[in-house]
């Protein structure tokens, strides 16, 4: 028979005041998905894409500010329809400023561009 004391989980194994800690400061993978409207899946991909980078205490994912910060720059990147690997460019290129301040203004009437073109 299977007990309860058989299973380890993050409130069995951190002390309280950690995961008090991580309740407040730090998102599961499913809060991530719920406040931005993406699936588990998609979290994911952009952790192995390395857009983002979660926390890990055995196969828990913790998001922290820093990891919500980056993915709405991610999400509102996808939105004006930058590719992932462009949107990766541009956080790496210049970590502390949004999407626009990182492009050139060539960059941007391109962009604009394509977005009109999509919309016709």
């Amino acid at each position: 028979m299977i007990q309860r004391s058989d299973f380890k989980d993050v409130a069995d194994t951190a002390p309280i005041a950690e995961t008090d800690r991580f309740s407040k400061e730090y998102w599961t993978i499913g809060q991530m998905a719920g406040h931005f409207d993406v699936s588990l899946r998609t979290l994911r991909f952009y952790e192995d894409r390395g857009l983002i980078s979660p926390l890990r205490h055995g196969a828990t994912r913790f998001y922290g500010a820093e990891c919500r910060r980056t993915l709405d720059r991610v999400l509102r990147a996808k939105k004006l329809g930058f590719t992932l690997t462009r949107i990766q460019r541009l956080l790496l290129n210049n970590a502390e400023a949004g999407i626009a301040e990182s492009l050139a203004p060539g960059e941007i009437v391109a962009q604009l561009s394509v977005l009109a073109a999509c919309r016709t």
